[in-house]
C-alpha cells in the first residue's frame, strides 16, 4: 500500500520534501510518500526553500504564507506544514 504525500496533524498537513537546488529545470513530483522538488535558485539566501514553498502551496491550492518550513533549513530533505485557513 502507498504512503500518502501528507501527514494530517491539528489542522495542518506536514508534507516531507526532497529539494534540489541549483536544476536546469523546476519540477515537483511525489515518490514514495516524499515530494521530489527541483527548483532553479541556488541555496544561497534561503532562496531555494522559499521558491520550494511557493511550489509546494501551488500544488496544494494553499496561499504563500500558509506553508512553514519547519526542519531542514541547510538539508535537502526538509519537512513543511500547510496550516489550514480558519
Amino acid at each position: 500500500m502507498k504512503r500518502p504525500w501528507y501527514a494530517y496533524a491539528m489542522n495542518e498537513r506536514i508534507v516531507k520534501a526532497e529539494v534540489k537546488a541549483g536544476a536546469r529545470n523546476e519540477s515537483v513530483s511525489v515518490q514514495g510518500g516524499v515530494w521530489m522538488i527541483s527548483v532553479k535558485e541556488l541555496a544561497a539566501g534561503n532562496r531555494a526553500n522559499t521558491r520550494a514553498r511557493q511550489l509546494i502551496a501551488r500544488e496544494c491550492g494553499a496561499a504563500f504564507s500558509m506553508v512553514t518550513l519547519v526542519k531542514g533549513h541547510a538539508s535537502p530533505r526538509k519537512t513543511f506544514k500547510i496550516s489550514s485557513s480558519k
